[in-house]
C-alpha cells in the first residue's frame, strides 16, 4: 500500500481532485484543542453510511460526531477544503487580498481610518451593499472582518441578497449591542451564492430576454411555464460546479438548506415572505448524489423567480422595474 500526504490549505484543489480521483481512500485528518478527527472523503467498496461524516477519537474509538453545535465551530475552523480553488476574479480578489492585508495591519495598529473607510467603499461596491434597503444598518454594524469573511464563504461574485445581509446584520447587532448573549450563539456556518451567477445562469440557457419582459406592465406573466423550464432544465457555469462540490466537501454529508436571499427579499416594506423557495436537503449518499440534489434545489429557487404569485407581488408594490437577482 502507498500513503501520500495532502497539506491543508497548501496543495492546490487541482491536485486534491487528481488524487480524489485515483485513490480508494480519501481521509481529512487534524486536530483541534486537543482532540484527534478523522472524517472519510472517499472509501471506496466500504459502507457509505459513515461517509463523510467527522469522527472524533475517544479511548480506542473513533466515535461520529452528529450535532451541529459541535460540528459547527469544528469545520468553521478547519477551513477546508477552500472555495478559491476556480478561475480567479482578479478585480474581486485583488481587493480582498488587499483587504487580508490590511486587516494584518489593523491587528498590529498599523491601519489608518482613511485606508480603512476607502476598502470598505469599496467591499460595498463589490457585494452591491447600496442595492440592500438595510444599507444603513450595514454600513453601521458590518466591518472589513465581516465582508472578508463572506468573501472566504462566498460562491460567485455580486450581491448576496437581501435575507443573507439581514442576517448577518442581525447577528452583528446583537455582537455589538449583547456581546454576552453573542457568545451564546451558535457558530455563523453559511455559504453564499453571488447574484452574479444567477444572471449567468440566464445567459447561459436562453432566458435573459423573457426575464427582461418581466419588467413590463404588459410581459410580466409572459412565457413563464417556458421561463420556468428552461431554469429546471438548465446548465451552470463549470466554475460555479466546482465550487458548489467543495463547499459540499467542507459540509460533508450533514443535512443542508439552500434559501432565496433575492436582491429586493427582506427590503424594507417588501418582506417577500413565503414567495421564494427554501429547499431542504438531507444531503446523503455519494458526492454526485448530493451534487446533483443540490444544484436541482438551486434550480428550483431560481425558478421561483418565474411564479406568478411572485410577479404580481412585484408589481403591487411598483416594483417591475427594479431588476430582481437571485442570491442564494
Amino acid at each position: 500500500m502507498a500513503y501520500f500526504g495532502v497539506r491543508r490549505d497548501y496543495h492546490p484543489h487541482s491536485a486534491i481532485e487528481t488524487v480524489r480521483g485515483t485513490t480508494q481512500f480519501l481521509l481529512d485528518i487534524f486536530s483541534l484543542e486537543g482532540r484527534f478527527y478523522i472524517r472519510p472523503l472517499k472509501v471506496q467498496y466500504r459502507s457509505a453510511q459513515v461517509m463523510n461524516t467527522v469522527h472524533v477519537q475517544h479511548g480506542e474509538r473513533l466515535l461520529p460526531v452528529d450535532e451541529s453545535t459541535v460540528l459547527a465551530p469544528l469545520l468553521s475552523r478547519t477551513r477546508w477544503p477552500s472555495l478559491r480553488g476556480g478561475p480567479p476574479h482578479e478585480r474581486v480578489d485583488a481587493l480582498f487580498e488587499e483587504m487580508g492585508r490590511a486587516l494584518e495591519a489593523k491587528r498590529h495598529g498599523r491601519l489608518s481610518q482613511e485606508t480603512e473607510e476607502a476598502l470598505l467603499s469599496e467591499a460595498w461596491r463589490a457585494f452591491r451593499v447600496h442595492r440592500s434597503g438595510i444599507s444603513g444598518l450595514v454600513a453601521r454594524y458590518l466591518g472589513l472582518e465581516d465582508f472578508a469573511e463572506i468573501r472566504e464563504r462566498q460562491i460567485g461574485e455580486g450581491s448576496i441578497g437581501g435575507k443573507a445581509f439581514g442576517m448577518l446584520v442581525a447577528r452583528a447587532i446583537v455582537r455589538k449591542e449583547q456581546p454576552k448573549l453573542f457568545e451564546r450563539l451558535e457558530v455563523h456556518d453559511s455559504f453564499f451564492v453571488g447574484a452574479a451567477a444567477f444572471v449567468s445562469f440566464l445567459v447561459r440557457n436562453g432566458l435573459w430576454w423573457i426575464r427582461d419582459q418581466q419588467r413590463t406592465d404588459n410581459g410580466f406573466l409572459q412565457d413563464l411555464k417556458e421561463g420556468r423550464g428552461r431554469i429546471l432544465a438548465g446548465e451552470f457555469q463549470p466554475e460555479i460546479v466546482d465550487e458548489l462540490a467543495r463547499m459540499l466537501d467542507y459540509f460533508g454529508e450533514m443535512p443542508c438548506i439552500v434559501r432565496s436571499s433575492s436582491i429586493l427579499e427582506d427590503d424594507r416594506g417588501n418582506a417577500f415572505s413565503g414567495k421564494y423557495e427554501s429547499i431542504f436537503l438531507s444531503n446523503q449518499g455519494s458526492r454526485q448524489e448530493r451534487l446533483d440534489a443540490l444544484l436541482d434545489a438551486i434550480r428550483r429557487v431560481y425558478a421561483s423567480v418565474f411564479d406568478p404569485e411572485t410577479l404580481m407581488y412585484r408589481r403591487d408594490r411598483g416594483l417591475l422595474e427594479s431588476e430582481e437577482r437571485m442570491a442564494l
